[in-house]
């Protein structure tokens, strides 16, 4: 699982493994949320909005609009990614020798 600062930390808080990837705004010569995006290495993308961070608006419309633009589920609540994440634990998978 990957996210961004705020969001790696939130799951990590809840007790998944997450490594951080740079925001669009932040100069890097690593990828960035929305090169991954773009290159298909996401599977779903939580990208929540929080007015009281900078750039966090701008970087936001971006990240949702590659998510839509390339097919990717969008989790825009913190509250619907808990969710997600308490019935995806809930699952029990086995396999079958056949």
């Amino acid at each position: 699982m990957l996210g961004t600062k705020h969001t790696a930390e939130f799951f990590r808080n809840n007790g998944l493994i997450v490594t951080t990837v740079a925001k669009i705004s932040e100069t890097t010569t690593e990828e960035n949320v929305v090169d991954i995006i773009r290159t298909g290495k996401a599977q779903v993308v939580v990208n929540t909005i929080d007015k009281d961070r900078g750039n966090a608006s701008k970087d936001g419309f971006i990240i949702r609009r590659e998510s839509v633009e390339h097919g990717v589920p969008l989790f825009t609540s913190l509250d619907t990614a808990d969710a997600i994440v308490r019935v995806m634990e809930s699952r029990a998978f086995s396999t079958k020798a056949i």
